[in-house]
């Protein structure tokens, strides 16, 4: 790889460039750091120690305002009513795993997901058109899941894979629209 296309490549997935073009040093939210080969590794940007489908250990304590509620280091963004984060953007906070349901029609409707930069998250979509044109910014290092249950939960929703695993899960009907590039897994509907 050029080395000016690998040192941009690092500063995209939040790593500096070290030593030769293809060794890259991560510094990550936990004051921790390592090195490995650009050649892959365990899932391209993976921190060492990190396996595909894995997430960091939660940091954050107590529930941030951004939660309906948080339990055993999850935060819970709860959109049950009606059209309640329909157009909104919905901020995960650092520091935790993150967990955002629309289970009524329209919910989540041209919502905008971002996810926690380290950590585990996902979107569920589970009434009709719940997630209609909604974009979900996957974690750079956490897995990211989505889950379509009506026929139309998922119509138009886009999902943007960070470097761990990125899966969806879907009933008959729409299914999401994943980018899966630089993920160490993907596994569509």
């Amino acid at each position: 790889m050029h080395k000016s296309l690998a040192a941009i490549a690092a500063v995209l997935v939040g790593c500096q460039t070290i030593g030769d073009a293809d060794d890259y040093q991560f510094v990550y939210a936990a004051g921790t750091s390592g090195t490995t080969s650009g050649a892959g590794g365990q899932g391209g940007g993976l921190p060492p120690k990190l396996q595909c489908g894995e997430s960091p250990t939660p940091s954050a304590n107590g529930c941030p305002a951004a939660c309906t509620s948080c339990s055993a280091g999850v935060c819970l963004i709860d959109c049950a009513g009606g059209s309640e984060c329909k157009g909104k953007t919905l901020t995960c906070p650092e520091g935790m795993h993150c967990e955002v349901r629309c289970d009524a029609d329209g919910a989540c409707s041209g919502a905008i997901v971002e996810c926690p930069s380290d950590y585990a998250c996902s979107l569920t979509c589970d009434g009709a058109l719940a997630c209609e044109n909604a974009h979900l910014e996957c974690s750079a290092i956490g897995p990211c899941k989505v889950t379509c249950g009506k026929s139309t939960s998922c119509q138009g929703t886009a999902v943007f894979c960070g470097e761990n695993a990125c899966d969806a899960t879907c009933g008959d009907g729409s299914k999401p629209k994943q980018h899966c590039s630089g993920a160490c897994s993907c596994k569509k509907c």
